[in-house]
């Protein structure tokens, strides 16, 4: 699993007994996301704002992807 300041990924490296069956050298499959949780008391829109007054600003957006890899 891979940690980074507000990314977080997991991934799965399928094993050579099932993707020899399909001719396939590698298959990594995978999930991640951005900006998923944030832990504070703070009741406005963004915490993270600089000055710590966030003027009604929107916070940003989370993202979440997830993947597929395949080796040939």
């Amino acid at each position: 699993m891979i940690v980074e300041e507000k990314l977080a990924q997991l991934g799965y490296t399928l094993p050579k007994s099932l993707t020899s069956k399909w001719d396939v050298s590698r298959i990594h499959v995978y999930v991640g996301g951005d900006n998923l949780f944030t832990i504070t008391k703070y009741n406005g829109y963004d915490p993270e704002i600089s000055g710590g007054v966030d003027q009604g600003v929107y916070p940003k957006a989370k993202i979440i992807r997830v993947g597929l890899d395949v080796s040939l």
